[in-house]
């Protein structure tokens, strides 16, 4: 197991569940 690129996942998967919690909040503003 690579340690470097696991920490390459972690760091993209890490992006989209902030970029994808960012789009949730910002809907729910708009709903709300």
């Amino acid at each position: 197991m690579d340690f470097e690129a696991t920490l390459g996942l972690i760091g993209i998967v890490g992006s989209i569940a902030a970029l994808a919690f960012a789009v949730l909040v910002g809907l729910g503003v708009i709903t709300f």
